[in-house]
């Protein structure tokens, strides 16, 4: 059902495939039918084999530039540093000699490519793992702090969309109190490109390989488990190991991100996104194999969330996929640098508002202290969710939950409210949901190739104001004061 007066909004809104023409080679792609050829297994990881070696590059760039900063006594994510970084040393070899900027940007294009196709299950295992870490609360106290999330999510996805149309620059150069299609808002630039090949991330044969590694996988681990006394003490050791139950369920998380995605119609998704689908099906495989190896579920889930688990090999990959990021920033550097003054001061203002929105309705809502305190995480990423921790005395599982939260909002409501407040500007849209709902933004918006980056950016930027300004001692007694804390 349609709420009224949104359905017309909707039809207003900008649609990939009304962008698709003018995007850089980086970010268009030419939209899968229903009728194009299946690759077989073997072409798919021959296609997706061109990734490898860029996704290595910045996977040790990450690290080296995190141990870098951890040298210095940094606490600030290596992810972000080295996106922005990133970003801004690209731009300066385009000054320098153009062509070695595009040779760059055509290496990287395949790990942006898979990165963008698997963001949301990189994603995942943060939320999967947070029953681990979840201390108890009342169930009052518990759903009062949600409701607090949503009340403020809305409110920031309100006042990010007024602060980005407000500081929108005009076509002479000025901002702009309008952003109608005809006020003068600068757009940008389009330019005529023929679309690359059909992309194919998820194809079927792919889905049938990782749902048999997994259910194999899986299968093995709990017959060695259950059978170790007939077997030899070496066969029951491997093949019942931590290793092979890690694998089967990283094609569990996997394969069912890649089925949900392409099985699970459009409609389902706006309200179940495939990271939903995915981190339910792990979870799920997890309590199975506890229950069938009487390990219990938290044994498995455990493994899974370690370091050397499954979870920890995808969460890895979550620092060199920010960095990818710097890529497809590049790819919109010109709009990028004329909207500055509005991706910037967006950040700023929309980050002290909804602390200040959040500490206050914390206040009133009369929850504990710590709940109050742990509100204020929803203003960043879950990256940073833990830095805000530190600063607040908080729980860091408390500021996860706040932040995943508000992700889960943003993928079934993100771009409905949009619609309904107006916002047909990519820019604007992926200035104010990365505002309001930043990880959460970036995933939504990703198949809107215009909005993405400015989401990125604001997402990246939102997330060091937050810091920035609780770092403040003057921003964080004023805060606290109202909070109550």
């Amino acid at each position: 059902m349609i709420v009224p007066g949104l359905r017309s909004s909707l039809r207003e809104a900008p649609t990939c495939s009304q962008h698709r023409r003018s995007l850089p080679p980086l970010l268009a792609s030419k939209p899968v039918e229903a009728d194009d050829p299946q690759p077989t297994l073997r072409q798919w990881a021959a296609a997706e084999s061109s990734a490898v070696a860029p996704l290595l590059t910045l996977y040790t760039l990450h690290a080296a530039l995190k141990r870098a900063l951890d040298g210095l006594g940094l606490a600030f994510p290596a992810s972000i540093v080295g996106m922005l970084s990133g970003f801004g040393v690209l731009c300066a070899i385009r000054a320098w000699r153009a062509e070695t900027a595009d040779a760059l940007e055509t290496f990287f294009a395949p790990a942006c490519r898979l990165f963008r196709a698997w963001l949301a299950a990189i994603f995942a295992p943060g939320l999967i793992s947070l029953p681990l870490v979840m201390p108890s609360l009342p169930v009052r106290q518990l759903v009062t702090f949600l409701l607090l999330i949503g009340g403020g999510y809305v409110c920031s996805l309100a006042t990010g969309v007024l602060v980005a149309t407000k500081l929108a620059p005009r076509a002479d150069g000025t901002s702009s109190s309008s952003s109608s299609a005809s006020g003068g808002v600068a757009r940008t630039p389009a330019t005529s490109l023929p679309p690359p090949p059909a992309y194919v991330p998820f194809p079927q044969s792919q889905q049938r390989f990782l749902a048999l590694a997994a259910l194999l996988l899986l299968g093995v681990h709990v017959g060695c488990a259950n059978l170790a006394p007939n077997l030899g003490a070496i066969s029951a050791g491997v093949l019942g190991s931590n290793l092979v139950l890690n694998l089967g369920l990283l094609a569990t998380t996997l394969g069912a991100f890649s089925l949900a995605s392409t099985l699970t119609p459009r409609a389902v998704q706006v309200y179940c996104h495939p990271f939903l689908q995915c981190s339910a099906a792990t979870l799920l495989a997890c309590a199975a194999v506890g229950g069938l190896t009487g390990r219990g579920w938290r044994t498995v889930l455990s493994s899974y969330a370690a370091r050397s688990g499954a979870g920890g090999w995808l969460s890895q990959l979550l620092g060199a996929c920010v960095v990818s990021f710097s890529l497809q920033l590049y790819a919109y550097r010109r709009p990028l640098v004329t909207r500055a003054g509005q991706i910037v001061g967006s950040a700023l203002l929309c980050t002290f508002a909804s602390m200040l929105v959040s500490a206050g309705a914390a206040r009133l809502s009369g929850i504990s202290t710590v709940l109050r305190l742990a509100l204020l995480s929803r203003t960043t990423t879950t990256a940073l969710a833990g830095e805000l921790g530190r600063l607040l005395n908080v729980a860091p599982a408390l500021g996860l939950l706040a932040a995943f939260t508000t992700a889960i909002l943003a993928f079934a409501t993100g771009k409905p409210l949009l619609g309904l407040l107006g916002a047909t500007d990519p820019v604007v849209r992926g200035i104010a949901i990365s505002s309001a709902a930043h990880g959460g933004a970036v995933v939504t918006m990703s198949d809107e190739p215009e909005a993405f980056p400015f989401a990125v950016l604001t997402m990246n930027l939102s997330a060091a104001a937050a810091v920035l300004l609780l770092s403040l001692r003057p921003v964080r007694a004023l805060l606290l004061a109202i909070a109550g804390a």
